[in-house]
């Protein structure tokens, strides 16, 4: 089977997108002791109410040049704690499932 591609990108292996996995918006920005973390709310966008089994996980990829391919990386679930923001990478809430 081939990879499930969003933004160019390959999802990881066994996860697929619901819809064309854009239902979510982006990622929220918190500020917990004065440093950027990213998080997908557990009921953000309309993934949740088009697509009752998934949800808006948290995927993060490389942006330098000459990682514009690399796949993208599951970093949370829906409605988990928000995770570091670490420099050099891209974030997106992608209404998915595993």
């Amino acid at each position: 089977m081939p990879a499930v591609k969003f933004d160019g990108r390959d999802l990881p292996p066994n996860w697929e997108l619901c819809g064309d996995g854009r239902s979510c918006g982006g990622p929220k920005d918190t500020y917990p002791e004065g440093s950027e973390h990213k998080q997908c709310l557990a009921e953000q966008g309309h993934c949740k109410q088009n697509h009752p089994a998934c949800g808006c996980h948290l995927f993060k990829a490389d942006n330098r040049t000459g990682h514009e391919h690399d796949p993208w990386v599951h970093v949370a679930d829906p409605g988990a704690l928000p995770v570091p923001k670490e420099d050099h990478m891209d974030y997106k809430c992608i209404c998915s499932k595993q």
